[in-house]
């Protein structure tokens, strides 16, 4: 009788010809049929095919076939079953749904401004996934002469957001600072540079003398 468990394993790449990911999962014939795969649990050769084991995490948007076997009340196990003349089971693995996030640039220059005065440039985030970038923390690691606006921002999948980086010099000298972007995507830097400069006219009085 093949009704004790089912041993789960030999998923193999339908796009990747006979590559071979196994697995060691085990589901009781009154445990729901359910089962989680655990990645890198199973290596070395299978003393069954004498293949080499793959064991590592399923790529999203891939088909695969899910094969099984059987272990009986005696202890023994059943072939592997085939694809021949149906697969026991074909599956796809679902397209993960992740926000990805790219910058318009990875530096910004201001070159030389006032101390009198001020500059703003914009730079560009970007959401190219397919899950909304969830952008926590804009900051400046000089926020008292870069300062951002906004702060943090929510953008929807294939959408972007425009970012305002403000600097305002506080004495002559020059500025080497960063912005760092962390978001559910991960995090960003954009290297910042300015030189503040002298706001005071000089101004060249002639005296003469009669």
């Amino acid at each position: 009788m093949n009704d004790l468990r089912h041993r789960f394993g030999d998923f193999d790449y339908v796009s990747f010809g006979d590559e071979i990911v196994y697995d060691t999962g085990y589901i009781a014939n009154n445990s729901g049929r359910t089962h989680f795969y655990t990645p890198g649990a199973y290596t070395g050769l299978d003393s069954f095919t004498g293949n080499i084991r793959i064991s590592e995490q399923l790529i999203w948007g891939k088909k695969y076939h899910w094969h099984v076997r059987y272990l009986d009340s005696g202890g023994d196990w059943s072939e592997w079953s085939t694809d021949d003349p149906n697969p026991h089971q074909v599956f796809y693995t679902a397209e993960q749904s992740v926000p990805v996030i790219s910058l318009s640039t990875d530096s910004i220059q201001f070159g030389s401004v006032n101390t009198s005065s001020s500059s703003t440039q914009p730079f560009t985030i970007y959401n190219t996934g397919n899950a909304t970038l969830s952008v926590s923390s804009i900051s400046s690691s000089n926020s008292s002469v870069f300062s951002v606006t906004p702060t943090s921002v929510s953008i929807p999948q294939g959408s972007n957001q425009v970012i305002s980086l403000t600097f305002n010099p506080l004495s002559v000298q020059n500025y080497s600072e960063t912005i760092t972007i962390t978001s559910n995507a991960g995090t960003k830097t954009i290297a910042i540079s300015g030189t503040g400069a002298s706001s005071a006219v000089s101004s060249i009085t002639r005296l003469s003398l009669r």
